[in-house]
C-alpha cells in the first residue's frame, strides 16, 4: 500500500498516486524473481480522506485507514493482473487536474469497466487506467 499527500495536503497528489501506479506496473510486468516465478501486479486506486496516525503500544507503525483506503484495496482486489483499477472518483479527480489552469491532464487514459459489485458498497462504476 502507498498513499500519496500525507501528512501534508498536496494538491497533486491523485496525480502522483496515478504517475506512482504507472511506474510500479511498468517495473514489475513480468517480473522474474530468478527461480522462474513471475510476478503479476495488480494495482487499485482511490482518493478521498483518510485518517492516519501511529499504533501500537510496543512497535510503533505509521497506519493509514478509512473509507478510501477500503476502496483502493477492492479496486485492487476486484482489478486484473497487469491493469490499475480506479474509482469514479479518482478517475474524476485525475480529470480535472491542470483544468483551473486551462491545461486538462492528458496523460491518463481510462476505459470503463461499467458498474461492478463491490463488497460493502454495491454497485460502482470503475475504470482501468492506462
Amino acid at each position: 500500500m502507498a498513499a500519496s499527500g500525507l501528512p501534508i495536503a498536496d494538491p497533486k497528489n491523485a496525480e502522483k498516486a496515478a504517475n506512482f501506479a504507472k511506474e510500479a506496473m511498468q517495473m514489475l510486468h513480468n517480473y522474474d524473481t530468478g527461480d522462474g516465478t513471475i510476478i503479476r501486479f495488480r494495482c487499485g486506486l482511490d482518493c478521498g480522506p483518510v485518517v492516519a496516525g501511529v499504533i501500537g503500544e510496543h512497535k510503533f507503525i505509521y497506519d493509514v485507514w478509512g473509507d478510501t483506503v477500503n476502496m483502493a484495496a477492492r479496486m485492487e482486489q476486484n482489478g486484473e493482473p497487469d491493469r490499475i483499477h480506479t474509482t469514479e472518483r479518482f478517475k474524476n479527480k485525475i480529470s480535472s487536474v491542470g483544468v483551473e489552469h486551462a491545461q486538462p491532464n492528458n496523460k491518463f487514459t481510462f476505459t470503463s469497466r461499467g458498474e461492478m459489485e463491490i463488497k460493502g458498497k454495491g454497485l460502482v462504476t470503475t475504470y482501468f487506467m492506462g
